[in-house]
């Protein structure tokens, strides 16, 4: 198994432990960064994530809200029509969750602008009501990080059960992805020797081979 003391020059070898996925699997702190990031580890072909416009999350769990977040355009100034607010209060969450912006930032970004309910603090009071909506609506998505719970922790990205529901999540996304592109080529070549490598524990060994090459370029680094 590959440990801390990998160095530069040496192979990785293949692990036998989930705990390298996890290890490599180590969200950054809110930013644009971890907007990027969460675009990077997704395969292109994996359908459990929750899509939006704006952005994209990992779904860890099936939905329990079934009501459409169609993208509705906003009235300047206004915050209307109220078909939109759902998914105004989506984008809130993530604004502030995910690409880390302040209260301030996200309320001037979608025109709340009855500054009569800006506090003491610089924080907007309808920013704090939306991105509560927004959390609420997430969790009931299955959007990573709220489905894991709520309220979010303070460092949140930095707790073992936010990192490990998303290693998880990328581990059976992985595999997924990596299986379906088999099955595609077997299909298309009409032969029956890809058929062994739609094994799940063939795909688990390529995945974790994979990580502790990742992880150990990133030591190398």
């Amino acid at each position: 198994m590959p440990t801390d003391e990998t160095m530069p020059g040496q192979t990785p070898t293949v692990v036998d432990s989930f705990g390298a996925a996890r290890a490599a699997i180590c969200p950054p702190e809110p930013s644009g960064e971890l907007t990027a990031w969460l675009l990077q580890i997704a395969p292109s072909n994996n359908s459990s994530t929750v899509r939006l416009p704006a952005f994209e999350v990992p779904q860890i769990r099936p939905a329990t809200d079934v009501q459409p977040l169609d993208l509705v355009a906003r009235e300047p100034g206004y915050q209307r029509p109220r078909a939109g607010r759902r998914v105004w209060a989506v984008e809130a969450a993530f604004s502030r969750d995910i690409e880390g912006l302040s209260s301030l930032e996200i309320a001037n970004r979608q025109d709340l602008r009855d500054y009569s309910e800006h506090d003491a603090r610089g924080r907007s009071r309808s920013e704090g009501r939306r991105v509560s909506e927004g959390r609420r609506i997430l969790e009931r998505l299955g959007a990573w990080p709220w489905a894991v719970g709520l309220p979010l922790p303070r460092r949140w990205w930095t707790q073992a059960a936010y990192v490990d529901a998303l290693a998880g999540w990328h581990h059976d996304a992985w595999i997924e992805a990596w299986e379906d592109l088999h099955w595609r080529a077997q299909r298309l070549t009409g032969g029956d020797h890809w058929g062994n490598a739609t094994d799940v524990r063939r795909a688990r060994n390529a995945y974790v081979t994979a990580l502790s090459a990742v992880r150990y370029l990133r030591e190398a680094a």
